[in-house]
């Protein structure tokens, strides 16, 4: 049997949870949409369309109460900084520090991975490969947290991320097309998560928020800006004029 968001749900009801302080929970499920309101969200998403299992978990439940974790939506279309990165997020929640979980939804109405974008360090890791998975692991994250493969994404393996990320060079031998792109900057880097597994990112900005990011459409590749940096004799001239 598929393990669809609606079945995990439905699992993880009434079971008791345990935070880092020892403290248990359980959820809390939000009220189920009418179908007037699920056809009101359609309507918002790209094609008017919502896949068949999303209709089914509405009709369910809207989205859940879970622990040290802001509230879950499966329906808040939340547009702010992460715009160049997705056309079409589904935000799912927060965790209180400004960082968000957030579906990728296609332009044909196909709900894909679940991402976390965080702002400082500012890193952008693919988390689940559907909503699904992210539901998984949030019941696992309850069951063991010390064990916890959610917490091991949210915490070592980012870090791991930035560290590589903290010094980036451009890189132009890729093998995508980028003519489509408007504006490519001087010197730039291709950053992929096609066919890559939970855990995988990469830093979004090596010098700036504000700096280029682009996307290839649908596909999970971005094209993020690098900032050349002064060779060190030119530092070093300029150092040497100002005295």
């Amino acid at each position: 049997m598929k393990q669809t968001p609606l079945w995990i749900l439905r699992s993880m009801q009434g079971k008791i949870y345990q935070d880092e302080d020892g403290d248990t929970y359980s959820i809390t499920l939000l009220p189920g949409m009418s179908p007037e309101e699920i056809t009101a969200v359609a309507a918002n998403m790209p094609k008017g369309l919502l896949p068949e299992e999303i209709i089914e978990l509405l009709s369910y439940a809207s989205g859940l109460e879970y622990g040290w974790l802001d509230e879950i939506r499966f329906t808040d279309k939340l547009r702010g900084w992460n715009d160049r990165f997705f056309a079409h997020p589904i935000t799912l929640c927060g965790d209180g520090r400004g960082n968000s979980w957030i579906v990728d939804v296609d332009s044909e109405g196909n709900w894909g991975p679940v991402y976390f974008m965080d702002h400082d360090p500012p890193v952008l890791m693919k988390f689940a490969d559907d909503l699904a998975g992210f539901l998984l692991l949030l019941d696992e994250d309850g069951k063991n947290r010390n064990k916890s493969f959610f917490q091991k994404l949210y915490g070592p393996i980012e870090g791991e991320i930035y560290n590589c990320g903290r010094h980036p060079v451009a890189d132009y031998h890729h093998a995508y097309d980028l003519s489509s792109v408007s504006n490519l900057p001087e010197a730039y880097r291709v950053e992929s998560l096609e066919n890559q597994p939970p855990g995988a990112g990469f830093m979004w900005a090596p010098n700036r928020h504000e700096d280029f990011v682009a996307r290839l459409g649908d596909r999970p590749v971005w094209i993020i800006e690098v900032k050349k940096r002064p060779d060190l004799l030119k530092r070093l001239f300029s150092l040497f004029q100002s005295l």
